[in-house]
């Protein structure tokens, strides 16, 4: 028999939102897997120490074509946008 339940850990134990139909002292495998986030949770912001220690951040300092690395991103959204309505 193939049992799926829910449950939280409590002091190291398993707690089930519903008790199985087992009996007393029958031996079980019991594999633990931790649950996805809820639906819609998100995680809280990086700080800025986190978001700089990121290898892309920076990737374009060196570029002497960009300017504005902000106005480039821009245009090339903006023929992304360009090409997705042409072909549809």
């Amino acid at each position: 028999m193939v049992v799926v339940e829910n449950g939280v850990i409590v002091n190291g134990a398993i707690s089930l939102e519903h008790p199985l139909p087992l009996a007393n002292g029958c031996q079980v495998v019991v594999r633990v897997e931790t649950a996805a986030a809820p639906a819609g949770a998100q995680k809280p912001p990086e700080s800025p120490e986190e978001l700089s220690s990121h290898p892309f951040f920076g990737q374009w300092s060196d570029r002497t074509d960009l300017s504005d690395g902000s106005d480039y991103v821009r245009q090339e959204r903006e023929k992304w946008q360009l090409r997705a309505t042409r072909q549809g």
